[in-house]
């Protein structure tokens, strides 16, 4: 099977997620992503609540696709210094 056409829709919004909250299969494979935001509680005070800002939903193929990209991405951050793999049993330093 060959390669479809890509073009690119500059219509198309990018959305902004802080935390995946949670991931589902159902015959689909089902992320939803959130953000934090402040909500005043009481006068000078605020809580953080996490809102829903996006619903994914892809297919087993898409979801696989993700997968290896995402794996891809991750070994870039590493290469470069940006995030670091955490072996078993190790622990996070301040």
């Amino acid at each position: 099977m060959s390669e479809m056409p890509y073009e690119e829709d500059p219509s198309v919004k990018e959305i902004f997620i802080e935390q995946i909250r949670m991931t589902t299969f159902d015959g689909l494979a089902k992320v939803e992503g959130c953000i934090a935001r402040p909500s005043m509680t009481a006068a000078n005070s605020s809580q953080s609540t996490l809102r829903t800002s996006a619903r994914l939903v892809l297919t087993p193929q898409a979801a696989l696709q993700l997968h290896e990209q995402l794996t891809r991405l991750v070994q870039t951050l590493e290469q470069s210094g940006v995030v670091k793999r955490l072996h078993p049993g190790s622990t996070v330093k301040n």
